[in-house]
């Protein structure tokens, strides 16, 4: 199935994946509020699809009636492709997505475990890779202005020891401080552009 149907639903994703390491409980908070809405989108978009598309059968007058429940969404997916998803249980997305509701509207700053974020975004990916054929895999690290730095060191000692030079100043020569800029200037959210 082509990546066009679940295109949404990988945007939203891969926003969460811009917050899931970055390790305040607001960057939880948005990455779950995104692994949810990525969640939802998937659903309805394969619900939504043509049967040549889907492989199924589903009434307009069944995902209307659904259309404002989340939990007859869930109920209505797994009545027609139950069997496609194995290891998800459906209770669990529901779980989520109250949980998800308390974090935005209680709006009382909370946030959720590490664990529960990553829980639910392998549900998500699940999600994907069951409805549409579409594989996301782990998210990557978000690069930060700190991780830079550590990796920065890094590098500077890594050519101290090379010169024979460990601990001691270095002076970076041209080469290395035009590919400090280069790393610098191909840095997005996803990793290198």
């Amino acid at each position: 199935m082509e990546h066009t149907w679940a295109s949404g639903a990988i945007e939203l994703l891969r926003h969460a994946d811009s917050h899931v390491h970055l390790q305040t409980a607001f960057d939880r908070r948005i990455a779950f509020i995104s692994i949810d809405h990525s969640v939802e989108t998937s659903i309805r978009a394969f619900l939504s699809l043509p049967t040549s598309k889907s492989g199924i059968k589903v009434s307009h007058k069944d995902v209307e009636a659904a259309e404002n429940s989340f939990p007859g969404l869930v109920s209505l997916l797994w009545k027609h492709v139950g069997n496609r998803l194995t290891g998800i249980d459906e209770a669990d997305i529901e779980h989520y997505h109250r949980t998800r509701n308390k974090l935005y509207h209680d709006g009382t700053g909370l946030s959720v475990d590490e664990q529960y974020l990553l829980a639910y975004r392998q549900i998500a990916i699940l999600l994907l890779k069951n409805l549409f054929g579409v594989s996301l895999g782990e998210p990557k690290r978000a690069p930060t202005l700190e991780r830079l730095i550590v990796l920065w060191y890094q590098v500077e000692e890594a050519y101290n020891r090379w010169l024979g030079r460990p601990g001691r100043p270095v002076f970076i020569p041209f080469t290395m401080r035009k590919l400090r800029r280069l790393a610098m200037s191909s840095l997005t959210p996803f990793g290198p552009a």
